[in-house]
């Protein structure tokens, strides 16, 4: 009884059974497949449909990852010399377990199968199925497949950061072990993944095109991800356009409204603005809309100007409100300013029919843009509230309401259209106008010295009561008070010739 591979020598086969015999192959020149031949009589061979694979003496080869999770499933590139031909019988051992040699594209892999504890051991390959060879690439290495404990991620902070990325990313877990092969994957997108001890690193977050929430994963051997239960997202940083007022007293405590771009909300985080100076405690805002925000201005530590910025990721710790990573907006200009006090107003009477020019003077003036502001408390109960013009450093300037009957008013300034400056001290007569009924006589000499009777409603005696010419030229003369119905004034010498009223 013989057998013969292909066109080989015969070669000398064992009898076993009916069923059953041994043969041995000899040696070849080339690989490949070889039809296998039986014969009995040494003469008359049968050739059956079974073919024999050939293969050249194994080159050395190495294996990527080294290492896996010992719940398996790690997918093992083994890479060799043009002598790595595998069949549907060849195999992989990690230790005494076998895995099916695949090939995948241009890869030769086999995936580890799970085992009970984590530690190493032995691999190898057969082409055959049955010889197991090892053959390590360079004389340090070891044929071995480590396997480590199982992985997975229990928490990550922050789980948001903006599309220009750098944002340091907790990552805690269990299972985490610092090879250089270790990463954080963000989709796509990947960085490395700092491993500080067994259960927590660190990652930073990539910079991408556009706003998205993607999976979050991590990876010990570069092979293997172990993915996070919630998604990633990554948003655009705000764009700030205005600050409405532009500005505020010293102690704050005003409302200020931000206009800009791309304000979002984030689960576990808050809208979070800064006032310049990294000693002043941030500030939390609300979301109004994706364009407007708003937050209560804090006090501020000296008068000058602040650099506000907002950030989406700000989360509250002992008390005091933090970001996650320096993800601020663009930079807007804030005024902090001491309040002004009113010294004096004038004229401290005008008429009930409004729009008579007050000048108030003032310790300071600021410019706020267009929001310095009078404020009128008529009889202590009704406010009405006038634009303001500045004049100078110290003087401004706003016109008086309307009212329907005479009455009291008390002054307030603001300079940001938000906080007044009340001063009771000053108070304003908004008196009805006199109602001139005769003036007599009604003629004079230019050179003035005619003595006129003025009756009229609703004389007032104050020391600025007066006569007015309006004419050729305005001109005044004092007017001395009888009665609320009566007076007198001479004619002024400035007068020219003409009619006046």
């Amino acid at each position: 009884m013989r057998c013969k591979y292909g066109g080989s020598d015969s070669m000398p086969a064992v009898y076993m059974s009916s069923s059953f015999a041994i043969c041995s192959t000899p040696a070849y020149n080339v690989s490949g497949y070889a039809a296998v031949a039986m014969t009995t009589n040494g003469q008359d061979y049968v050739t059956s449909t079974v073919n024999v694979f050939v293969y050249d003496e194994l080159s050395p080869f190495s294996i990527t990852p080294t290492f896996g999770s010992i719940t398996g499933g790690t997918l093992v590139t083994v890479q060799g010399g043009p002598n790595l031909l595998v069949d549907a019988v060849s195999v992989c051992s990690f230790g005494d377990l076998l895995s099916a040699m695949k090939v995948v594209g241009t890869d030769v892999v086999c995936q580890s199968p799970a085992f009970p504890v984590a530690g190493s051991v032995s691999f190898k390959i057969a082409l055959d199925g049955i010889n197991f060879a090892c053959y390590p690439q360079a004389s340090n290495e070891l044929c071995k497949f480590t396997y480590f404990s199982e992985l997975g991620i229990t928490s990550i902070f922050p789980n948001v950061s903006s599309v220009q990325g750098g944002t340091t990313i907790q990552v805690y877990g269990y299972g985490f072990l610092a090879f250089s092969s270790a990463r954080c994957f963000f989709g796509q997108a990947s960085t490395s993944f700092t491993v500080t001890s067994a259960t927590q690193g660190s990652c930073e977050s990539p910079a991408v095109q556009s706003p998205q929430k993607v999976s979050f994963s991590v990876t010990i051997n570069g092979r293997d991800q172990v993915y996070y239960s919630s998604t990633f997202q990554l948003y655009n940083l705000s764009v700030l356009h205005a600050l409405v007022p532009p500005g505020s007293p010293v102690q704050g405590g005003s409302s200020l409204t931000i206009q800009g771009d791309f304000f979002s909300e984030f689960a576990g985080f808050e809208n979070v603005v800064k006032f310049g100076n990294v000693s002043l405690p941030l500030v939390r805002a609300s979301r109004i809309s994706s364009s407007i925000i708003s937050c209560i201005i804090p006090p501020a530590q000296a008068a000058g100007l602040l650099h506000v910025q907002v950030a989406l990721n700000g989360y509250s710790m002992a008390g005091r409100y933090d970001v996650a990573g320096d993800e601020w907006s663009n930079e807007l200009s804030f005024l902090s300013y001491v309040q002004p006090d009113i010294l004096s107003i004038w004229p401290w009477a005008v008429s009930t029919r409004g729009s008579d020019v007050i000048t108030v003077a003032v310790s300071s003036t600021y410019v706020v843009r267009d929001f310095a502001r009078c404020r009128f408390l008529i009889e202590f109960a009704t406010s009405k509230t006038a634009e303001a013009t500045i004049l100078s450093s110290s003087t401004m300037a706003c016109r008086s309401p309307a009212t329907t009957s005479p009455a009291r008013a008390s002054v307030e300034i603001s300079m940001n259209s938000l906080d007044f400056t009340l001063s009771r001290i000053f108070v304003l007569q908004l008196l009805d106008p006199p109602a001139v009924v005769s003036f007599l006589p009604s003629s004079s000499f230019s050179f003035g010295s005619t003595e006129f009777e003025v009756s009229a409603a609703n004389f007032v005696d104050t020391q600025w009561a007066s006569c007015v010419f309006n004419g050729n030229g305005t001109s005044t003369a004092a007017l001395a008070l009888v009665n609320s119905t009566s007076g007198a004034c001479s004619a002024p010498p400035t007068l020219g010739e003409g009619l006046y009223n």
